[in-house]
């Protein structure tokens, strides 16, 4: 299109006027003289008219220059027909134009090289000119250049307004979810310290007195009444499950069953293991076959009272020990030193000692710090169930033997009989026999029918 402008423009010249070679050097800031009479305006005019009115075709693709320019003429360069044409250009190959020696001093441009010509509406420094050729300022691509900051002015604006409403979202959901944390482990902590306390049925006064009424008749240390007390403070601590004391004091309770009747069982294992060794020497020493026949029947008898008991000790153990598991389970919320803590520690040191657990000791010394007011008899005698059921040295016994006695100088004390049993074993241990039955005789003055301290005095009474 631009080679078709050009090579039209070029006929033109050559029709009407004088060549581009003809035309006088021009200097910056010389006024135009327009010849035959005719104004600047009316010749920008008519010259706009005259390029409009051509309409050329290319019919040479090649025929982007016109040759008849001599090397001395400075080439022209011609604006687009619609751009505006600002300062005195002169039209070249026009008759009617009288062409000047100087341009305007408003001109937007200085010819200082036949080379090239800047464009007079565009400040950047267009490409070369061949030589004796006319170049054309590329055609704009667009007319108008559309305003994109208009398009949607309110974008940015909604845009912003929903990350900041996303943001206060996401910053109300964290604070939520934090409180909601807070709110279920100070519900937790609170109820693992309260919790059952608050909801659970309190224990009421009657229910503490026959709990009272039963440890109290333990006392008495008889197999018959402890099968009473250990089912009366069972019920008590199902039916109220936060009377730690009620559980507490089954634990004791079940101690004392299991100790008397593991005791039997080690009675009559040892009685059979030396009548056994009788029998062996009496008949190999060839004694009468009916003194032989009578120690046979002994056997008989003592390995049938062996295998009876035997299940009885092994249920024994399992009621302890579930009963024990149990108790365990219902400490955690308890406070230290507390009456419910001082029971717990006293149950599970008599728990220990028949157990021959040496741990005992240390949980017997514990209570003793803690315990306010006068100490727990039951605690008292810890240390001696310990070393009644341990295997330990004389010395360790006669220690405790020594404990015992003080208790039993205590008025309050003379009717608290398992220290008088505990005394007729520790001594029994050392073969202390006479001292043993003396004991076991003031337990059976206090209580006739007590099954443990009736069963001593006659393995005593054989042994002799």
């Amino acid at each position: 299109f631009i080679r078709g402008r050009v090579i039209g423009l070029a006929c033109i010249a050559e029709a009407t006027g004088p060549t581009p070679s003809s035309l006088p050097k021009v200097t910056a800031g010389t006024p135009a003289k327009v010849g035959s009479g005719k104004s600047e305006s009316t010749v920008r005019v008519e010259t706009s008219k005259l390029l409009q009115e051509q309409d050329v075709g290319v019919t040479d693709p090649t025929a982007s220059t016109v040759h008849d320019e001599s090397p001395g003429d400075v080439p022209h360069r011609f604006p687009h027909p619609e751009q505006v044409i600002t300062g005195s250009m002169p039209a070249p190959g026009l008759n009617e134009l009288d062409p000047v020696s100087t341009l305007p001093p408003d001109a937007g441009y200085e010819i200082n090289n036949r080379s090239t010509v800047p464009h007079a509406f565009n400040a950047g420094q267009l490409s070369p000119v061949e030589e004796g050729g006319v170049s054309l300022p590329p055609e704009p691509l667009f007319t108008q250049t559309p305003d994109l900051g208009t398009a949607d002015a309110g974008a940015p604006d909604e845009m912003e307004a929903a990350i900041r409403a996303g943001s206060r979202r996401r910053t109300m959901i964290a604070l939520l979810l934090i409180g909601l944390v807070i709110l279920g482990v100070g519900g937790f902590l609170l109820w693992k310290l309260v919790g059952k306390t608050l909801l659970g049925e309190a224990v009421p006064a009657e229910a503490r007195k026959s709990a009272d009424a039963a440890l109290a008749r333990l006392r008495l240390d008889d197999q018959s009444s402890r099968r009473e007390v250990v089912d009366t403070l069972q019920g008590l601590a199902d039916k109220y499950p936060g009377f730690i004391e009620a559980r507490a004091g089954a634990v004791l309770a079940l101690s004392l069953e299991f100790d008397d009747l593991q005791q039997e069982l080690l009675r009559l294992q040892k009685a059979f293991a030396s009548l056994k060794a009788r029998h062996d020497a009496e008949f190999t020493a060839g004694a009468s076959a009916d003194k032989v026949k009578e120690m046979e029947a002994n056997l008989a008898n003592l390995d049938e009272r062996q295998g009876k008991l035997a299940p009885l000790v092994e249920k024994s153990r399992k009621d302890l020990e579930a009963a024990e598991k149990s108790m365990n389970a219902e400490t955690v919320e308890i406070e230290a030193g507390s009456a419910a803590d001082l029971a717990v520690m006293r149950a599970r040191s008599f728990f220990l000692a028949v157990a021959g657990n040496e741990e005992a000791l240390t949980l017997s010394s514990r209570h003793r710090a803690l315990a306010k007011g006068p100490s727990d008899p039951w605690v008292s005698i810890v240390d001696a169930e310990y070393y009644a059921n341990a295997t330990t040295t004389a010395e360790s016994r006669t220690n405790a033997l020594n404990g015992l006695k003080a208790m039993e100088s205590d008025p309050s004390q003379s009717t608290f009989i398992r220290p008088y049993v505990l005394s007729a074993r520790l001594l029994l241990a050392d073969n202390k026999t006479a001292e043993a039955d003396e004991q076991l005789g003031k337990v059976l003055a206090m209580a006739p029918k007590h099954a443990v301290a009736g069963e001593l005095t006659k393995w005593i009474k054989k042994s002799e």
